[in-house]
């Protein structure tokens, strides 16, 4: 079932749209932070990018677990706050479940600095980042992580983005795999498409199925 919601964050009312196990009890939970110039509506929507949002609401709801787009005030830290708010709230709601950030272009930087986090890093089990920038520094917080505390990252894009490129995530890619060869983390490259085409073209019961499995947790 599909349904809007809101969280009360520092007085502030963050508005997101749930399918699934909202309320609890859910095996995995998903959240979609949107780009830059769109709201929720962009990972709610059944029929915009090629209706590839209805196929991840429809397999996180046949696994019992729980999809959410969210709106944030902004890419900086108090959307990082609220972000971070709504992650807590599905966490503790879902206690063990693996959380799975899915991030559009200009939503990684917020997917970045969850990630550093030292309250939301240990219950994040893999990040999309879906035509989104790099952060070179996390290489060397990467080396440092114990196998079972890796975050699965898988990166993507398209030859013909001209708003972000791929150059910089494919060096990346190629600098995760040189200096911690046993991290999980994939690169894919579509050669057609222009900026945001990762949300049309991810396959995300490929990429799900994954990162569940990937860099098990003891």
């Amino acid at each position: 079932m599909e349904s809007d919601r809101a969280l009360r964050v520092g007085g502030r009312k963050v508005a997101y749209t749930a399918v699934g196990k909202a309320d609890g009890d859910a095996s995995a939970v998903v959240i979609f932070i949107h780009g830059r110039g769109t709201t929720r509506a962009s990972g709610a929507s059944d029929l915009i990018h090629g209706g590839n949002f209805n196929r991840v609401k429809n397999l996180m709801m046949r696994s019992d677990g729980v999809y959410i787009s969210a709106d944030f005030s902004d890419f900086g830290r108090r959307g990082t706050a609220e972000m971070k708010a709504l992650v807590l709230d599905q966490a503790a709601r879902s206690p063990g479940a693996p959380v799975v950030l899915a991030c559009g272009s200009w939503g990684g930087k917020i997917c970045w600095r969850l990630l550093y986090d030292g309250d939301t890093a240990p219950l994040i089990k893999g990040v999309l980042f879906l035509d989104s920038d790099m952060n070179g520094d996390f290489v060397a917080r990467a080396a440092r992580l114990p196998p079972g505390q890796r975050p699965a990252i898988s990166i993507s894009n398209s030859m013909e983005d001209w708003v972000l490129g791929y150059k910089s995530q494919l060096a990346f890619f190629k600098r995760m795999k040189s200096e911690v060869p046993d991290y999980p983390i994939r690169f894919v490259l579509f050669d057609e498409g222009t900026h945001g085409i990762s949300l049309r073209m991810t396959d995300w019961r490929d990429v799900l199925n994954w990162m569940f499995a990937a860099d098990a947790r003891p």
